[in-house]
């Protein structure tokens, strides 16, 4: 299953009402791309998911990158729903 396939389908399993879901979406797709970068090995490591919240922290703090952030997790929503 390609990367794309893999973010699309963790993210519709997040509840759309759900008041954090555009954050978790970001999550899911950090995490999707560090695990396909890594591999599953880093990724299966207790210490991954630290890694990944301490760098969407690091992200969500710079003030430049959140309009990027926003547009990352509106096309990835956009993608989800076009592919249901």
């Amino acid at each position: 299953m390609e990367l794309a396939q893999i973010i699309a389908n963790r993210v519709r399993l997040l509840a759309v009402t759900d008041p954090q879901r555009r954050r978790k979406v970001f999550q899911v797709f950090l995490e999707s791309v560090l695990s396909a970068e890594f591999g599953t090995v880093v990724a299966s490591n207790p210490r991954f998911l630290a890694m990944v919240e301490s760098v969407q922290a690091q992200i969500e703090a710079d003030a430049e990158l959140a309009p990027l952030v926003d547009s990352a997790v509106t096309t990835l929503l956009a993608s989800c729903d076009d592919t249901t």
